[in-house]
C-alpha cells in the first residue's frame, strides 16, 4: 500500500507538480532499493526535475546574505542524497537508466558550484570507459568530468578514453607521449587492431605494451597476437633492441 501511495506521488512529480521535502525525501529514499529498469526511469525523472527547482532545497538558515551561491542555497545533505541515487541508476547496467542518470548529473553540474562526490567521479569515470557507453553518453560524462576538479591520475584516464588520431601511426605517436601509462581495455584492442592490420608498426606498438604500467592487464586477444608476431619475426623485433621478456612471460604464464 506505501508503494502504491508512494508512486502515485512519483506520477505527480512526473507531471511537473511540486512535491514537499518529505516526499522527495521518501522517493530518494525508496530508488536505492529499487532494480526494476522501468520503474527506476519513472523515479529518476522526478528525481532530475527536483534538480532543476530551487525551491525544492532548503536554505541555509545561518547565511543572511542576500548573495547565496548555489552551494549556500541549497542543503548539501540532500544534493549528497541525489548523488548516491543517481550512483545507484549508474551501476544498474542499464542503459536507459543510466542516460537518465546521466542527464540528471549534468543537471547539478550545470548547478555550477555543486562538487561531485567522490564517487561520483569514479562511477562515472569507469562508465566511460565501457563498451555500454555510447558515443553520446560519453560526450555528457566528459562535459560533466571538465566541470570538476580531478587527479592527474583520474585526467589521464579520461585522455586515454578520448584519445583523437587519424591514423594507427598517429596513435601510437600520442601513447607514446604518456609516462609509464595504465592503459585501458579500449587501448589494448587499439594496439592489437594496430598489430594485427598494419606490420610495419608492430616494433612501435610493442614498445607502448613495454612502457604501460599494466602489463597484468594485457587481454588474452592481444597476447595472442603478440605470441603469433613473436613466432613469425621474433629476431627481426630483438635486432631492434626491442626488450620483449616482461610480455613474453605472460603469454608463457597464461599458456600453461
Amino acid at each position: 500500500m506505501y508503494d502504491q501511495v508512494l508512486f502515485i506521488f512519483v506520477l505527480q512529480g512526473q507531471k511537473g507538480e511540486n512535491l514537499s521535502s518529505n516526499i522527495i525525501s521518501k522517493i530518494l529514499d525508496k530508488f536505492s532499493s529499487l532494480d526494476n529498469s522501468l520503474i527506476m526511469q519513472q523515479y529518476l525523472s522526478v528525481i532530475c526535475s527536483v534538480i532543476k527547482k530551487v525551491e525544492c532545497f532548503e536554505y541555509d538558515s545561518k547565511n543572511s546574505s542576500s548573495s547565496k551561491t548555489h552551494s549556500q542555497v541549497f542543503d548539501i545533505s540532500f544534493i549528497d542524497r541525489v548523488q548516491s541515487a543517481l550512483i545507484h541508476a549508474l551501476e544498474t547496467g542499464n542503459q536507459d537508466v543510466i542516460c537518465k542518470s546521466i542527464s540528471g548529473f549534468s543537471e547539478l553540474a550545470s548547478l555550477g558550484t555543486v562538487k561531485l562526490q567522490v564517487k561520483s567521479i569514479e562511477v562515472l569515470l569507469s562508465l566511460v570507459t565501457k563498451t555500454i557507453c555510447d558515443k553520446s553518453m560519453k560526450e555528457e560524462i566528459n562535459k560533466i568530468l571538465d566541470s570538476s576538479k580531478l587527479e592527474q591520475n583520474q585526467k589521464c584516464i579520461l585522455e586515454l578514453c578520448n584519445l583523437k588520431y587519424d591514423s594507427n601511426d598517429q596513435l601510437l605517436d600520442i601513447l607514446a607521449t604518456f609516462d609509464r601509462p595504465k592503459l585501458l581495455e579500449q587501448n589494448f584492442d587499439q594496439i592489437n587492431s594496430t598489430i594485427e592490420n598494419c606490420p610495419k608498426l608492430n616494433s612501435k606498438a610493442l614498445n607502448i605494451l613495454i612502457e604501460c604500467s599494466n602489463k597484468k592487464d594485457i587481454p588474452d586477444k592481444l597476447l595472442n597476437s603478440i605470441g603469433v608476431l613473436l613466432a613469425s619475426n621474433g629476431w627481426a623485433i630483438k635486432n631492434e633492441g626491442l626488450d620483449i621478456s616482461c610480455i613474453s612471460r605472460s603469454i608463457f604464464i597464461r599458456s600453461s
